[in-house]
């Protein structure tokens, strides 16, 4: 009852993302070894330490399994850690010395990065912490193509194309 009870406020929002499941993670493991040891119990109930022993597996095997999700998801959140680093820190050296009519265009930024948060709201958000109040003009688009026609239709005349790969690695075009 509590796990379902705590994902209340959260399934308003349409996706209950992992973030929201660690509190309700706590409700349903408890209720799981509840059941678990009465099921036990009845079972063996004259050999408590058939049961003891049966509960101590289980707990070493989750255990053993939540230590392997963290490590994945630690991995993988290193992973969306160095996009980011490596794209702020491309602009930090290279870019930061930019005439203010110029304008950045970026192709496939990430928004996720196997599932965790890189680029959610765009470049403009992540950009902020290197020229704060000396913004270029930044636009997203979907193709090299289309940021030529979009800075030939604006008339700008210093303009930067940057796309991202597969991996979110980001390189400069123009």
């Amino acid at each position: 009852m509590f796990g379902i009870i705590s994902l209340l406020p959260y399934l308003g929002l349409g996706n209950v993302a992992t973030r929201y499941l660690y509190l309700a993670s706590f409700g349903f493991t408890l209720s799981f070894v509840i059941v678990f040891y009465q099921l036990l119990h009845l079972f063996v109930a004259k050999n408590k330490h058939v049961v003891t022993l049966g509960i101590f597996a289980l707990m070493v095997v989750l255990g053993v399994w939540f230590y392997a999700e963290n490590r994945d998801i630690q991995k993988q959140w290193g992973q969306a850690g160095e996009i980011t680093r490596n794209t702020i820190a491309l602009f930090r050296t290279d870019y930061e010395q930019v005439a203010p009519p110029s304008a950045f265009f970026f192709v496939n930024t990430p928004a996720t990065h196997n599932g965790i948060w890189v680029f959610p709201l765009g470049m403009r958000d992540g950009l902020w912490f290197v020229y704060q109040n000396k913004m270029p003009l930044i636009y997203q688009v979907n193709s090299v193509d289309e940021a030529k026609t979009v800075a030939g239709a604006l008339g700008i005349g210093s303009y930067y194309i940057f796309s991202f790969d597969n991996q979110g690695t980001i390189s400069p075009v123009k």
